[in-house]
């Protein structure tokens, strides 16, 4: 197991660095975004507009696999540019771990910023994660929804689609007092209703 999880981590090491390593180079708007800013953070490995790929695999001394062990809670991992407040540039990994709540819709993400030459050399970067809008949208739709099956019961009324639409209600109203686990459960029956 452990020699397949290896080799494993081996083959997205060299992906991440063959793939990884010329947008890290690049310095147009369209991987400017990949980069990372994070304050105060020198990096052993820098970035110039001189800097050859070839030059930077060779510098790499920390793997995908020994940056992702410092992280066990860590869902993804990364190569790439971290950026300092003097716009120097380093190559590094980035490993992501996220905490968050479905519930509330919130959450925190974590940037766990690992030197591609040093792997005493962290940092770590957070970023809140906050999704309630995306509560407001689900009602907006579900109340477009309602209105249509409305339309659609007053021109032809409909015993099942009656059923529907108050289930519809019942699923807005949930929402809006947020009571998340009532709307899941209420969604399923739904489901079930429309399948029958």
């Amino acid at each position: 197991m452990k020699s397949k999880l290896a080799m494993t981590s081996l083959i997205a090491m060299l992906a991440i660095v063959s793939v990884g390593l010329p947008a890290a180079m690049a310095d147009s708007d369209q991987f400017k975004k990949r980069h990372l800013e994070v304050a105060d953070f020198v990096g052993g490995i820098q970035i110039t507009e001189d800097t050859k790929r070839a030059d930077l695999r060779e510098q790499v001394t920390v793997s995908l696999s020994e940056a992702s062990a410092l992280y066990p809670d860590a869902n993804r991992a990364r190569i790439g540019v971290v950026v300092n407040e003097n716009d120097d540039k380093f190559l590094a990994w980035i490993v992501i771990e996220r905490e968050y709540n479905p519930e509330t819709f919130t959450g925190v993400k974590y940037f766990h910023v690992v030197d591609a030459a040093d792997i005493d050399n962290v940092t770590t970067i957070t970023h809140e994660i906050d999704n309630t809008d995306r509560i407001q949208k689900k009602i907006d739709r579900l109340d477009q929804k309602i209105e249509k099956i409305t339309e659609r019961l007053a021109e032809n009324p409909d015993d099942k689609k009656a059923e529907f639409l108050g289930m519809l209600l019942e699923i807005r109203d949930a929402l809006s007092n947020g009571d998340y686990d009532t709307a899941k459960d209420l969604r399923d029956q739904l489901k079930s209703l429309r399948g029958a």
